[in-house]
């Protein structure tokens, strides 16, 4: 099986993830792997990835070369001015050129089959090949462009890959008509050695890695904050993630739900009293250093197509205080974890202070050895969605094969 991966779409957090994570694995298991990205991303995921040894990976640039015909008239596309009239006809000119390079590139590489790591805002590429892609999540608050571009997949795809049960179930709430083409392949973290903190050591009592984004629900758990602080209790909440820097003095949000949760958070941060520190879009090995010097990971989401921080908290042997949403339900039987998490009703802040006052009062650490977390974790792997997304494409790429042949025989005759 030779897989042409084609990502247009660059995105920070969990995407970045499972891109690291999935495709290294899967180049284990096919004969190649192409994967065409544009510049500067492809350089930076380049020397990211080409950090470990991994056998038949090949990065492609997606962008044509530079002085190339083609990259001249992208780039002179690119300048004719955005009059309304012209506007979807050099989109449409645009996406021609993208789609030749394509083409050209599973040419070079004789690819069997096409992959997208991340759908959302990504057209279908017209590649000539059976064709899958995986979307994260349906939240309720995308965009409707990134709802249709979506429901754009469901007749052009072969198979659509949700990164949970959850995922799948609204996607064919979604493309009802597109029902059995969609396929749960949940994500999972990668092996980490396990050393639990000794008691007395944590730095911090709570930590929350969110991107700052408002299905998260920062706000629940600023109110819960500041209900904690009015019954006396002093304690230590760390924040990360991508946006979360905006919560620092001077900062501001775009979106309207996240600039009223800082206004109330900067309305509160004399009864606060330095209780809440805000690490900003921290690098891998900083948050690995978070997530090890807290006490309790907190989770208060709203929504989550996945929630890959819930698994990253488990694999650590942490304390997990989350919000009852399915996403997280699943996770937690699917590695056999209901009793290391304490879940929340969601959007409830006093329920969230009752549980953050319990873990403060209970000094004692979590009571699971590492032979058990290390068997719990084995359930599922990124080896495990590499084998299951591989055997998917393997699927539609021989599918694709005996329709070519039938329609062959067909003209023959």
């Amino acid at each position: 099986m030779k897989v042409l991966i084609v990502d247009e779409c660059m995105a920070p957090g969990g995407v970045e993830t499972l891109r690291l994570n999935l495709v290294p694995e899967l180049a284990k298991l096919c004969e190649s792997v192409v994967w065409a990205l544009p510049l500067p991303y492809g350089e930076k995921l380049r020397q990211r990835i080409f950090e470990r040894d991994i056998p038949n990976l090949v990065i492609e640039n997606l962008t044509w070369p530079r002085g190339s015909i083609q990259q001249m008239q992208v780039a002179a596309l690119r300048r004719v001015p955005r009059a309304p009239i012209l506007t979807d006809y050099t989109h449409r000119l645009i996406r021609q050129t993208v789609d030749l390079r394509i083409r050209r590139l599973a040419e070079k590489h004789h690819s069997d089959c096409c992959l997208t790591t991340f759908v959302f805002a990504q057209p279908p590429p017209a590649s000539g090949l059976p064709l899958a892609g995986f979307i994260c999540d349906v939240n309720p608050i995308l965009p409707e462009w990134i709802r249709q571009n979506i429901v754009r997949w469901a007749p052009a795809a072969q198979a659509i890959f949700g990164i949970s049960e959850f995922t799948c179930r609204t996607l064919r709430e979604l493309a009802p008509d597109a029902a059995s083409k969609i396929h749960a392949v949940p994500i999972a973290t990668p092996p980490l050695a396990m050393a639990a903190s000794p008691p007395g050591a944590y730095e911090a009592d709570f930590y929350f890695p969110a991107a700052a984004n408002e299905h998260k629900d920062h706000l629940v758990l600023f109110r819960a904050c500041v209900e904690l602080v009015r019954r006396g209790a002093k304690f230590k909440l760390v924040l990360s993630g991508p946006g979360t820097e905006n919560f620092l003095p001077g900062g501001r949000f775009d979106q309207l739900v996240m600039e009223e949760t800082r206004w109330f958070l900067e309305a509160h941060l004399g009864e606060l009293d330095g209780a809440i520190r805000v690490g900003g879009n921290v690098t891998p090995a900083e948050v690995s250093a978070l997530y090890n010097s807290a006490r309790c990971v907190v989770l208060p989401c709203r929504y989550e197509g996945f929630g890959l921080p819930l698994v990253e908290a488990l694999q650590r042997g942490k304390r997990i205080l989350c919000s009852d949403i399915p996403a997280f339900r699943e996770q937690l039987v699917m590695y056999d974890a209901m009793d290391s998490a304490e879940l929340i009703p969601s959007g409830d802040a006093v329920r969230l202070a009752d549980a953050m006052e319990r873990i403060l009062r209970d000094s004692s650490p979590p009571q699971i050895d590492v032979t058990e977390l290390q068997r719990r974790m084995a359930r599922w792997t990124w080896a495990d969605v590499a084998r299951r997304c591989y055997d998917r494409l393997c699927s539609i790429s021989l599918t694709q094969e005996s329709a070519s042949g039938a329609t062959a025989g067909m003209v023959t005759n």
